[in-house]
């Protein structure tokens, strides 16, 4: 069985790695998980939070339980955020600015923003 997914552009433009794509189809997709069990390392996560000027939010780090895998991966399942980096507080770090990022462009189309994105964007200001 074939499935296509259609991944929005700036997910696309932001994932550095296939891990990235592979956790956004996770939670954007739940229902697709199975057919991505194959060839899926054991993974562990951990809850953190990330501070903006006002307010926190909770986050979900991923991390690969394989040695030759150090990559982490940041982010919030509700909206899709996700970024990765070499260690936790890189990842935290790539993901505040990916958010930040998607506050300021998405802040100047607000007019023009399907309901998705402008949902993004209501939680993007609460934070900033």
């Amino acid at each position: 069985m074939s499935e296509v997914i259609q991944f929005p552009v700036d997910v696309w433009k932001k994932a550095k790695s296939k891990r990235d794509l592979e956790a956004w189809i996770k939670f954007m997709y739940p229902e697709l998980q199975d057919m991505l069990k194959g060839d899926e390392e054991p993974l562990r996560y951990e809850m953190d939070y990330i501070d903006f000027p006002k307010g926190r939010v909770a986050i979900l780090l991923e991390f690969s339980d394989e040695e030759s895998d150090s990559e982490v991966i940041a982010f919030i399942p509700k909206f899709g955020f996700i970024a990765s980096g070499n260690t936790s507080e890189e990842a935290k770090e790539n993901l505040r600015i990916s958010m930040e990022d998607d506050y300021l462009r998405w802040n100047k189309e607000e007019k023009s923003l399907g309901q998705n994105l402008l949902s993004k964007l209501q939680f993007l200001e609460k934070l900033f």
